[in-house]
């Protein structure tokens, strides 16, 4: 349990970060951990399962977590709207440029393997049994055992349940924030006459930038496609009505804000990645040089 979260111990009254966005920056900074933590278990559960007489699976980082919040995919990777503004100069010439996300490899296909060594496989990957944590907030959480639990007690060692509450915390609080930001009636207000504005110009009423976005990389064959005639329209036109409404910077505002009430709730989880986050990250580290892929 992590000093001063959910009542336990105390800390500090903090005044808020001179962060505009300091949940934003938290969860991108304990996602960079945890990738770190991920990448590391891969090339562990690698080894194991090599050494169980399964050599040569790989598995990517993404195998090792699930996302099991409720928010949109639309979350965007610098994690405020930024990601959805446009320049007009720029969108008359390239429209929506490269995807915001990249499409996932996906799972690894798995060899010929029968149905008696697959059975083997998966008991040597995850086990017959789960570990289970538990956060402070009573949430229970389930892991594999096999090789996925030993690479993973191996880089998460005793800080495995801490680390595990500061991250999903975090990444909780940050997208309530979120929600918050997008029910905000001066927002709300703001992004409607965006809308309008891209309607008059004869495009669907878009709900938001995003969907603006979507329907523009929905009108490629493939995400690197070089943009069509109505994508280049429909992105002046998008650029053209974020600059006279100001859409952009009337959610940052909203999402700042919010995330400025919230930011005392994260102060012990803050501290707690402060003093750790150094260790995890040398233990992953550690493993990932090992394997060549650090310096």
């Amino acid at each position: 349990m992590i000093a001063g979260a959910c009542g336990a111990g105390s800390a500090e009254p903090a005044e808020n970060s001179s962060d505009p966005y300091p949940l934003t920056r938290l969860r991108n900074e304990a996602g960079d951990v945890d990738f770190a933590v991920r990448s590391a278990e891969e090339l562990l559960s690698r080894e194991c399962m090599a050494a169980a007489g399964f050599p040569g699976i790989t598995l990517s980082p993404e195998f090792f977590r699930t996302d099991s919040g409720d928010m949109s995919e639309r979350i965007t990777p610098t994690g405020t709207m930024d990601d959805a503004a446009l320049n007009l100069a720029t969108a008359e010439l390239i429209g929506y440029g490269p995807p915001l996300f990249e499409e996932g490899a996906g799972v690894p296909p798995l060899p010929d393997y029968t149905e008696t060594e697959l059975v083997a496989f998966r008991e040597a990957l995850v086990g017959t049994t789960t570990d289970e944590v538990s956060l402070t907030d009573g949430t229970v959480m389930s892991f594999p055992t096999g090789c996925r639990g030993q690479a993973r007690q191996t880089v998460l060692r005793n800080f495995e349940a801490d680390f595990l509450e500061a991250a999903w915390t975090i990444e909780g609080m940050f997208r309530q924030s979120w929600r918050r930001a997008e029910a905000d009636p001066n927002y709300q207000q703001v992004r409607d006459a965006w809308s309008e504005c891209v309607a008059d110009a004869g495009f669907p009423r878009f709900e938001d930038p995003y969907f603006a976005i979507d329907y523009a990389f929905g009108l490629r064959q493939s995400p690197t496609d070089d943009p069509s005639s109505e994508e280049l329209a429909l992105a002046t036109v998008d650029a053209t009505c974020q600059a006279e409404t100001g859409v952009i910077q009337a959610f940052n505002a909203a999402l700042s804000a919010s995330q400025q009430d919230e930011y005392l709730e994260a102060a012990p989880f803050e501290a707690w990645f402060a003093v750790n986050r150094g260790e995890i990250q040398n233990a992953a580290d550690t493993v990932l040089r090992d394997a060549g892929y650090r310096q």
